[in-house]
């Protein structure tokens, strides 16, 4: 697998979040404030009687950034 890609001279890592509805807008915003990008989603689950439905997205964060990327909490 691939760790980095390089995108306008910039190198950018790739890095898996997981996104669920609770933390939907969080993601949003720390995506925003670091300059990453969203590359699309890697799994998906619908949930089941015991469990909500959450995906697995993958983001490019600026190599630049990934350290404010990880520490990001708000």
């Amino acid at each position: 697998m691939e760790v980095t890609v390089e995108l306008n001279g910039i190198k950018y890592l790739i890095v898996e979040e997981l996104a669920t509805r609770i933390n939907q807008k969080f993601l949003e915003e720390k995506i925003k404030a670091h300059e990453a990008i969203y590359q699309g989603i890697k799994e998906i689950n619908q949930g089941g009687f015991w469990s909500g439905a959450y995906a697995v997205v993958k983001v490019l964060v600026p190599e630049k950034n990934i350290i404010e990327y990880n520490n990001f909490n708000q």
